[in-house]
């Protein structure tokens, strides 16, 4: 981990800006946190915008606990 990391993802927990969830490295983002980050991705985005770079997005993940416990399994069987 990079020197100084921690101590920054704890200030950020303790101003309510992470949100832990129980599963290391898997946070959850306030509302301000997250437009934050929309602002740096639009400003990378405008940077970029003459090399022709494919904007890529990927989805939450989720521990297998907390996805068994969701009853998704059950309602949506076919859909796993």
């Amino acid at each position: 981990m990079l020197e100084g990391a921690s101590s920054f993802r704890e200030a950020l927990f303790g101003a309510g800006l992470l949100i832990a969830t129980g599963v290391d490295g898997i946070y959850v983002g306030s509302g301000d946190y997250e437009s934050v980050i929309e602002a740096i991705g639009r400003q990378i985005t405008v940077a970029g915008e003459d090399q022709n770079a494919e904007v890529m997005r990927f989805p939450p993940g989720m521990s297998r606990a907390a996805f068994e416990r969701s009853g998704y399994l059950r309602g949506f069987p076919t859909l796993v």
